[in-house]
Formats: C-alpha cells, structure tokens, sequence
C-alpha cells in the first residue's frame, strides 16, 4: 500500500470518492483479521452498478473487494449456500441442470449475491407471484462485523436482524455468505403487444408480469408480458430472444456514444415493434428463465430515476409524467429515452419496500445521456412530481440530488425507520460501514476513526 488514492466512480460516472486502497480477501479467516487490523470506513465492492454514491466510501476509506469469495456451493434440498463474491450468473451457471433456479432472475447477470441480498433489488414476479424482492428468498446471512467477529443470522438466531438484513445497503456489517431458497425451473413464454396507454390505465394489473415501455410522443405501450409454464419441458430460447435479451444490455453504450437524446425513443420504438411483429406473426417466443442475466457491461453509462406507487396513485401520476416529458423536450430540446413500469408485489417477509402489503408500480425514467445538465433538471422536477403522488424512491436507482432522508423514512416507515437506526448504531458503533450520503439520509454519525493502512492492502485498479 503507497499511500496514493485512487477515484472510484460509480456505474455510471456521476458520482466519485477518492479511495485508499483495496483488499481482497481470499478467506474468511483474512477477512476477519483485517477487520481486527484497521481502523476508519470501509464499503464492499460488489458489482457497482448503483447510480447513487451509496456504495462509495468517505474520502480516503477502503474497498472490500469480495470477488474472490465465490463458491457455489450444491444444493442442499431448496437451498443453497453462496458466498457474496459470486455473480448471479455464477449462481446460475452452478444451477443448471439441477431443475433448481433463484426466485427472482433480472436481465443483467453479474450483480454481486452479496450486494443484491442486502438491498431493496427487485424484478418481474414471475417465479413467485408474491414477490419480487430477491433478498426476500435469503433465509440465513453470515456477516463479519466492524470489530471482526462472525455473526450468524437466521430465524432461528435473530429473526429481527434477518427482516432488515434485507434492505441494509451494506449499513451492518460485510456479508459473507447467504443461504437462498430456490424454485423449480420452468420454462418461460415472452409475448409482445402494443396497447393503448388508456387501456393499461384502466386496469394496471392486468400486466403483472410485464415490462411497459411507454414514450412520451405516443398514446400505445409496448407490452412484454412474461408467463411461466409448469408443463412446459426446458428447452432452448427463440433466437430472437436470445438476441433482444444480449442487444439490451448493449444497447446503452450504443446510444450514448451515437445517438442523440432526441432519437432514442424513436430506436427504442422500432426495436420493440420488431418483437410485436414477431409475436402478431408467430405468437409468444420460448424463453429459458437462464438465459436472462446475460453478462451486461461492466460500465453502464446510464441515468436511472426510479420511483414506486400504489396503484391509484399510478394512474394519476404516469399521465403527469408523460406531460411533464413533453414540456422538457419542448422548452429544453431533451427527454428521456423511455419510462419503464412494472408491477412490485409486496409483502412483509423484509423491511423498507417489501414491508408494505400493497402491490406497488415501479416508474423507472431512462436516460442514456446521464452527464446532461437537462438530465439532471428532469431528474429534480420528476422527484418533485413523484413525491407530490405520494411516491417512494429505489435508493440505488436515484441520484443523490433527488433523495432526501423524508423518502427513506416514507421507504421503511417510521417504526422500521427507527428500528433500523437502532440496530446500525448497535452493530456498528463507529459507523465503520457507512458512506456520506447513507449517513445523510439515514441520520447517522460518519465514521469515528480516521483511515489506517490495512496490511496487505493494495491500490484500487
């Protein structure tokens, strides 16, 4: 270790921390004497893909870079053991041919098991109709606290600690390991239609496991509807969705470095009419649920402003932001590339979002410009309109500017709100965890040690 920092950023640039260095643990037994060893912050690297700074640590602190903790291990009935290094790809890839698949399986695949089982991560419920929270399906965490000891969470052993262990955005401690339920492997069916926007209005959950790609210069949404066949044997994917699910996690470098904002949509909108063709001509295309979580990019280049709703408030609030798109393009020359809706059963296996028993719609603004000073003004005046419809924002897919500690405590609830305070202050007392921004907006004290070099630590790459 020399001394010299190094910017860390996040996925998509907008946010950098100067950070001291690096350490790669290869065991539990060296992650838990450096722990013991050093002083001062410390955050987990998992696969950086929040858009928040929530994952960067205070100037100066240190990175655990847990890549190299990733067994696999067999299953054991419907379970199985992981350690947070591996990938969700990984995960699946140790998976096939078992019968056996996590309950919840997103588009991009090399989000970090540890970092998606400790955050409010949430897909398509598809597997599992009751929820789509992936955390919701971790049972047991193995976590390393700030003094170094190993502690063991399950329902048996703190069943507290389990239901925000859920949502701690990394506040607790350094998961170590998870041990997940698993679902049988049935195949998929993928359909694509276009609807008018009245039509989904009038009844949102009829499109319970789609994805809604609606566009502020269109009255039509795009459906791509997902439905899970528990007599329909494993096979291989329709070409076609073999290609839509790798061209999208391409696709936003593409248009970042070709396209100008203004286009976008219209290229969003020819791609998605290609695949309601496809289906008018040959109807629903077969999907292996393994060939989501493609490998995507590393880097993502992309601006994410994703807010959730009940129902009734949904209805209200979409045609307001389909207005307030259309005033940005026309006073500012800018819009987003396309607004993404689905629907988020909840329940109260966890704390913060899967706490409220109401199914909630999930309003995602995509941008493919994040760097554009009009980007950040729709940003502002979009969290304005979504706290205005009683709103609550997706921590990691919001940028600092928007969030404020009144949509945290709107996200947990009072009573989780307080609680979950408590337990940060008890399990880490000099705040050894936590970043600037979720000190902010969780009122906790930064860290009370300054940083030291840890031994066998090295620069950041």
């Amino acid at each position: 270790m020399t001394g010299t920092t190094t910017a860390m950023q996040t996925v998509n640039g907008r946010h950098s921390a100067e950070v001291g260095g690096t350490f790669s643990p290869c065991s539990m037994d060296q992650l838990q004497a450096w722990m013991r060893e050093t002083q001062g912050p410390v955050r987990v690297v998992g696969g950086m893909y929040s858009v928040s700074s929530g994952a960067l640590p205070p100037p100066g602190g240190w990175l655990l870079d847990l890549r190299s903790l990733r067994q696999v291990s067999q299953p054991e009935g419907d379970t199985i053991r992981v350690e947070a290094g591996a990938t969700l790809r990984e995960l699946l890839d140790a998976l096939r041919g078992t019968g056996l698949q996590p309950g919840v399986v997103p588009l991009l695949g090399n989000f970090s098991i540890g970092a998606i089982s400790g955050t409010p991560f949430y897909d398509l419920p598809v597997v599992c109709p009751e929820h789509a929270h992936f955390s919701t399906d971790v049972i047991a965490y193995t976590l390393v606290l700030a003094d170094g000891s190993r502690h063991e969470v399950d329902a048996q052993n703190h069943p507290e600690q389990l239901t925000l262990l859920r949502t701690h955005q990394g506040l607790l401690g350094v998961v170590s390991e998870v041990r997940l339920r698993l679902y049988p492997t049935r195949m998929h069916t993928v359909s694509f239609e276009s609807v008018p926007l009245a039509t989904h209005l009038a009844d949102p959950e009829q499109h319970r496991t789609s994805y809604l790609y609606v566009f502020p210069d269109s009255d039509a949404v795009i459906v791509e509807r997902h439905t899970r066949h528990e007599e329909m044997a494993l096979g291989t994917s329709d070409l076609l969705m073999h290609a839509y699910q790798r061209l999208a996690t391409r696709l936003d470098s593409f248009c970042q470095r070709w396209v100008s904002p203004l286009w976008v949509p219209l290229l969003q909108r020819t791609l998605q009419r290609i695949a309601v063709l496809r289906t008018r001509l040959g109807g629903p295309l077969r999907l292996h649920p393994f060939d989501r979580a493609q490998i995507g990019p590393r880097l993502r280049p992309l601006a994410l402003c994703d807010w959730q709703f009940d129902v009734s408030a949904y209805r209200r609030v979409l045609p307001d932001l389909l207005r307030l798109c259309r005033d940005h393009r026309q006073t500012h020359g800018y819009g987003p590339g396309f607004i993404s809706v689905y629907t988020v059963p909840q329940n109260a296996a966890g704390a913060g979002y899967s706490s409220r028993e109401s199914l909630q719609m999930s309003v995602d603004v995509v941008a493919y410009h994040p760097d554009d000073p009009r980007q950040h003004a729709l940003e502002a005046d979009w969290a304005a309109l979504a706290r205005a419809h009683g709103g609550r924002p997706s921590l990691n897919k919001n940028a600092d500017a928007v969030l404020e500690r009144h949509d945290v405590e709107r996200i947990y609830g009072s009573a989780d709100y307080a609680r979950f305070r408590e337990l940060c202050q008890a399990m880490d007392p000099r705040g050894r965890f936590r970043s600037p921004l979720l000190s902010r907006l969780f009122e906790l004290p930064g860290p009370a040690d300054p940083p030291t070099v840890p031994p066998g630590s090295r620069d950041p790459d």
